[in-house]
């Protein structure tokens, strides 16, 4: 979700206030330390964009995952477009190969609004497939633009077969210096679902807090770092470190 919201402020943000480079690769690792017995999870992965003016976009994103011990590779595509003067619409799909933790394929159907006055409003639904069961889900997002800063409300919804819905509020602070720098500071708490593998998927209550940055280096490179301290319910606490890079073309 959260790519689907990066490709929108793209055409929304105060970002575009200078015109952007048209191609973007992003390279990422990160390590995930878990409490309770469990081995690290661990990811990498690759994410090229590209980018006409200030309402086209589409990306390429390839990942490996490993977690509960199982390897996924997934690949995911998707596009933005603007529709009318202040209307963006996104979509996005992803597909897993062996699917042991990571949904068999997902779908996400995004619609942006921009009211004026540095107000933007969103609505999505999403829907995934996991391999003993589906998760439907849908959110809605206010953001409000203030000179260099972003504020931003989401509530994602979400039920997992059979079962009932369930709430994720987050609520995000956003920072953008000049060029690509960028510091988010988030937190989020509710109920969600997590497929384990060899029971099903799982609702726990979660909260999460999340520190991002990006600094850029000169000619077109970034450096990027996330930190997030998130707990799942009573199974476990999960401390993440991902690091990365990203080139303008």
């Amino acid at each position: 979700m959260r790519l689907a919201g990066a490709l929108a402020a793209l055409a929304l943000g105060p970002a575009l206030a200078a015109e952007p480079a048209q191609l973007e690769a992003q390279f990422f690792g990160a390590r995930e330390n878990l409490d309770k017995g469990f081995e690290d999870w661990r990811e990498a992965g690759a994410q090229l964009l590209w980018r006409s003016g200030r309402e086209r976009s589409a990306f390429l994103r390839l990942r490996e995952t490993v977690r509960y011990g199982e390897r996924d590779r997934e690949a995911a595509a998707g596009f933005s477009t603007g529709l009318s003067p202040g209307w963006v619409a996104a979509l996005e799909a992803s597909g897993a190969g062996s699917a042991s933790v990571l949904p068999e394929w997902s779908a996400l159907a995004t619609i942006y609004r921009e009211l004026g006055g540095g107000w933007v409003v969103s609505a999505a639904a999403r829907r995934a497939q996991y391999a003993t069961a589906s998760v439907s889900g849908a959110n809605a997002a206010v953001e409000r633009y203030v000179r260099d800063l972003r504020f931003a409300w989401t509530v994602f919804e979400s039920r997992p077969e059979g079962g009932a819905w369930s709430p994720v509020h987050r609520l995000t602070a956003s920072w953008y210096g000049d060029g690509d720098t960028r510091v988010e500071a988030g937190y989020a708490r509710g109920r969600e679902s997590e497929n384990v593998p060899g029971v099903g998927l799982v609702t726990d209550d979660v909260r999460s807090a999340t520190l991002s940055a990006a600094l850029g280096v000169g000619r077109g490179w970034a450096l990027l770092a996330d930190l997030e301290h998130h707990r799942q319910g009573d199974r476990y606490t999960r401390q993440t470190l991902r690091l990365g890079a990203r080139i303008h073309f």
